[in-house]
């Protein structure tokens, strides 16, 4: 072997064992946008789970009244609540702490039961606390499906993304 040296780090090669780097420390010193997002990575995990079940409530409601959207101001009230109960679950399940690589079925469970804990404590809050009677009953049964659904989808994705490109250069 050939004894190499590298005054620089900077000069080091980006390809190690046959493998592309992806993030460098340069390139993370440079991007400013990279690194806020590891820096609060959190906030931006819970940011977009909180846009999905944001949008799991509208196709949910869209689905509820064949793709209108009457009541819009219930609907818009309704949302932040959910959004912060949901997102409350979530933090008790484990959820906000990371991407996931690689995922399995506890996962999915943690996920299903964070969905089915906020969304009992939803009812709650929407029927008994504020005593909400006109917020429609199947939008309970809809959005935790849609939700659900589109929370696996999003935390199974870089595994799914990463296996996917890793077949295609074989």
């Amino acid at each position: 072997m050939i004894p190499m040296s590298y005054p620089d780090v900077a000069a080091r090669p980006k390809w190690v064992a046959g493998f592309r780097a992806r993030f460098t420390v340069d390139a993370l010193r440079e991007n400013s946008i990279l690194l806020a997002v590891c820096r609060f990575r959190a906030v931006f995990i819970a940011l977009v789970q909180a846009s999905l079940i944001f949008a799991a409530l509208i196709l949910a409601w869209l689905l509820r009244f064949n793709f209108d959207l009457p009541d819009r101001t219930m609907l818009f009230s309704a949302a932040p609540l959910l959004i912060a109960v949901r997102l409350a679950a979530m933090a008790r399940c484990g959820l906000l702490k990371g991407w996931w690589r690689y995922t399995d079925l506890d996962d999915a469970i943690a996920i299903v039961k964070a969905v089915a804990l906020g969304s009992a404590a939803f009812v709650v809050c929407i029927r008994l606390v504020l005593g909400n009677l006109a917020f429609p009953r199947t939008i309970y049964v809809l959005e935790p499906m849609v939700s659900a659904l589109f929370l696996e989808g999003f935390e199974s994705f870089p595994g799914s993304s990463r296996n996917r490109t890793r077949a295609n250069r074989m």
